[in-house]
């Protein structure tokens, strides 16, 4: 039976007694976007107890007895009501099928109009004794396995955004692609969301992962369940007792929106809230929080936490606005209450950026550095394990495999390669010796097979497993290694050419190595078919794509420099050669946008910068979910591997694409509702990356662990602690190494700036600085951590320094002076660019040694 409405069809199957298919209505020809996965594409999952759209899965006790039952389960005592607008399906009586409904009257209805779909739930007590519903859930089996094909990926899948928050609960799916429209479900009225889970263990409907394939598992959502050890929000009430002849209905609104801006409108017309916190969830603690509120009435709003503070509510532009402030650090909580109902949100507070960079290069320095000399890894920069409050090495590795001791891998090099990049702004003459020994005695010494640049996957060598064996290049496949080792080189280089360190080799020394690691790179056998570093774009190759030739060029290696062109062009051309240019290893993953966006940036090539930038914008979340606001979706969906390295690495293209382009001022800059939710993205996104640090300690009080950080956010792990199994140790729901979070902080400084915008609520607002105002003149103070780059998109300028650090600039509309700190205390030469009404010009200066101004 088909249901139609205005921008949807869905189709309610009486056999199955639910939907299995809900598409867009594109039109009479042609068929929209599948939301859902569905029986005829999907058999194996056309079972009894079956995940459809409107099957329902609930605990239910009675007479000190714990059943629990599904209504696919149920089909003896079903029977199906229709009439115009509205099918009920009804579960009487008891059925004779071991998980079938039994003690409890069920109802599930659908009525539908031009909107969209009611889904509601109904269950009623007809006994004469009490009962309890201990769990009622909800499977959502959306088109959310992903296959190799590039189409299925991007446009015919769909990813989705959870926001669970008690009531006002809603959930949004969207094509990676980022072309519209989106489907959401909303809890209505008294309905909560209180819980997820994902059945990544089933044997029927759980995790699925290959390089050509992926699915997290059957995921169901709770307006019901009991609390757990892995729970985000307080389910201790929210069991219902149902006295005799008692009932209770649950209520959802099916719709469909061509963009965000109508899915919030849709919110708020069916008496939900719809939020925006800026500068995002994740928040420097101290610093004002913004809550723009839409809702038919201003909510109350209570800070759970006592030292946190609500400063100011108000109205502003038709919106409703309250600002405040988190005194703690981690997970603080605050509840929206309306009309009998409680909104739970949770954000997360953070150390200043500036000191959470500063840290973490000083713990990797001091910590993550091997000096015993009789380890294999000497003088790497390995992970860290907050567990057991120890570099992971060849005589502490209590959890992972051997490669996790072996110094390469991510999780080996993302330790030098920050703080390499963190060391061209921020010179310190410790750090500085930390990684010559890096460079010199791991990198090249043990890391590097000699003579030659062939780089391994771990010290000691071993040979690697099929298909990879026999290849001539047994334990070479990484090319992400490269890219790391390739990176650090080039920091390297910088940090010569910057800085005055006798004991540093000649810059053009590490440009030349880094050159001898690319050849090796893009000649040696990597992955199977070879196409490692070819066809796949690997984490961190903007460096390469758009700024090693410039070096080279700039020391005279013109040779170096044509073969480096040569490379880049290739594969520039080959990703825009591809409908879908951001290829990666596996079936669905973030970790291509990033150098897909720069290989088509150094190109020209529109097509490829746009498309990149719509999939990251697509890719991360929108929802009022502090590890989800910003953060960006890997291989299975967002119930785990949250926060990871790509939440900043992977905003590069949103960052650049507004921001670093010279011609952005004539084409998104005068558009200033768009030009200001991208750069909300985007800052959300630099301040989310830093969740996993251990801000104020939060995730570990023990002082061995100040300044160390966590590898993810698991978020079906709720804020467990303990041993998931004996490999993998958990700190609230953080996995407590330190893994590839290094190479996320290296993204930060990639996309680490402030920018003014004049917001369409706010007006002038400043992410990353604050904005004084006085009559005629603005005062702009950079906050972001870094004070190399200043954006005023209102002015249409920009200014980006090559080292030092912005104090602040003072704009009348007509000039503009800079004010630079001297951050070594000597005097120097320092490049300034500037940017006004999309001309930009660079020039030298030479700066004083107490700092200077400069006037544009």
């Amino acid at each position: 039976m088909d249901i139609c409405c205005a921008h949807m069809k869905a189709v309610f199957d009486e056999a199955r007694a639910a939907l299995i298919s809900l598409r867009a209505n594109a039109g009479e020809k042609e068929e929209g976007r599948e939301f859902l996965l569905t029986p005829q594409e999907f058999p194996e999952y056309d079972i009894s107890q079956a995940r459809w759209f409107g099957n329902v899965f609930l605990t239910v006790s009675r007479g000190g007895e714990t059943r629990s039952m599904d209504t696919g389960s149920s089909a003896d005592i079903r029977r199906i009501r229709k009439e115009d607008g509205r099918i009920e399906v009804v579960y009487e009586g008891e059925s004779a099928n071991e998980y079938g409904i039994s003690g409890i009257w069920l109802a599930v209805k659908y009525e539908y109009g031009r909107d969209g779909i009611v889904f509601g739930i109904a269950a009623k007590n007809p006994s004469q004794e009490t009962i309890v519903l201990e769990r009622l859930g909800i499977p959502l089996l959306m088109n959310q396995y992903f296959r190799g094909d590039d189409t299925y990926k991007y446009d015919h899948c769909v990813l989705r955004h959870t926001c669970i928050t008690g009531h006002h609960s809603f959930l949004y799916w969207a094509a990676s692609s980022g072309s519209m429209p989106i489907l959401y479900v909303q809890a209505l009225g008294d309905t909560p969301l209180l819980h997820f889970s994902c059945e990544t263990d089933d044997p029927v409907f759980g995790r699925r992962g290959s390089m050509h394939e992926a699915f997290e598992g059957s995921f169901l959502v709770y307006p019901v369940h009991e609390d757990t050890k892995y729970s985000h929000l307080d389910c201790s009430d929210s069991r219902v007792v149902l006295e005799p002849g008692g009932e209770k209905e649950f209520r959802f609104f099916l719709g469909m929106a061509s963009g965000y801006e109508e899915m919030e409108q849709g919110l708020v017309k069916n008496g939900g809230i719809a939020l925006k916190a800026l500068p995002g969830m994740c928040v420097p603690a101290g610093e004002e929080v913004v809550l723009l509120i839409r809702s038919g009435e201003m909510p109350e709003i209570l800070m759970k936490e006592e030292e946190d503070e609500l400063c100011r509510i108000g109205e502003k532009n038709g919106v409703y606005t309250a600002k405040l402030k988190f005194h703690g650090y981690g997970i603080r909580n605050v509840w929206l209450m309306k009309g009998g109902t409680k909104m739970q949100l949770r954000f997360f507070a953070l150390e200043q950026p500036g000191e959470i960079l500063r840290k973490q290069a000083e713990f990797i320095a001091d910590k993550q550095y091997e000096t015993d000399e009789s380890d294999p890894c000497y003088h790497g920069l390995l992970m860290w394990d907050m567990t057991v409050r120890h570099r992971v090495n060849s005589s502490c590795n209590p959890f992972g495999p051997n490669w996790f001791a072996g110094g390469s891998d991510e999780i080996g090099l993302t330790g030098g390669l920050f703080l390499s990049a963190w060391n061209v702004y921020r010179p310190d003459e410790k750090q500085i010796r930390v990684l010559d020994g890096y460079v010199r005695d791991f990198l090249e010494a043990r890391l590097t097979e000699q003579p030659g640049s062939r780089v391994h996957r771990m010290v000691p060598w071993f040979t690697m497993f099929e298909p990879w064996a026999g290849h001539g290049a047994d334990d070479v496949w990484r090319a992400f290694n490269y890219v790391h080792v390739i990176n650090t080189f080039y920091h390297m280089y910088l940090i010569s050419s910057k800085y005055s360190y006798s004991f540093l080799a000649e810059p053009v020394y590490y440009l030349k190595r880094a050159c001898e690691y690319l050849d090796a790179m893009f000649t040696l056998w990597m992955f199977p078919d070879g196409v490692g570093a070819t066809k796949f774009g690997n984490m961190g190759e903007l460096i390469l794509a758009l700024r090693l030739e410039k070096a080279l060029r700039k020391e005279g290696l013109i040779r170096e420099a044509g073969r480096v062109n040569a490379i880049v062009r290739e594969k520039a051309e080959y990703f825009a050669s591809r409908e879908y240019p951001y290829g990666s290893e596996m079936a669905y993953d973030s970790t291509a946008f990033e150098a897909v966006y720069a290989y088509g940036r150094t190109a020209g090539n529109r097509r490829v910068m746009e498309m990149s930038c719509r999939v990251a914008c697509a890719n991360r979340g929108k929802q009022p979910v502090w590890y989800l606001y910003g953060t960006d979706l890997r291989q299975m969906g967002d119930s785990s591997w949250n926060v990871s390295y790509m939440t900043q690495l992977g905003a590069f293209p949103i960052y650049d694409w507004l921001l670093g382009r010279g011609e952005a001022y004539q084409e998104l800059w005068k558009d200033e509702k768009a030009a200001a939710e991208l750069a909300g993205l985007w800052y959300a996104s630099y301040l989310a990356g830093f969740a996993i640090y251990n801000s104020g300690g939060f995730w570990s009080e023990d002082p061995e662990n100040e300044g160390a950080s966590g590898w993810i956010v698991d978020g079906d792990m709720g804020e467990f602690t303990g041993m998931k199994d004996p490999h993998s140790p958990y700190k609230k729901g953080l996995v407590p190494m330190s893994g590839e979070s290094a190479l996320g902080f290296f993204g930060a400084l990639q996309i680490a700036a402030s920018a003014v915008v004049d917001h369409p609520v706010l007006g002038r607002y400043g992410f990353g600085c604050r904005i004084e105002r006085e009559t005629g003149t603005e005062t702009i103070i950079p906050t972001d951590g870094l004070g190399i780059r200043m954006h005023h998109l209102p002015g249409g300028w920009s200014v980006v320094l090559d080292r030092d650090r912005i104090e602040k600039a003072v704009w009348d509309g007509k000039a503009l002076e800079i004010w630079i700190e001297n951050l070594t205390g000597n005097p120097h030469s320092l490049t300034v660019s500037l940017t006004k009404s999309g001309i930009s010009h660079t020039r030298e200066i030479e700066l004083e040694s107490g700092g200077g101004m400069i006037a544009c």
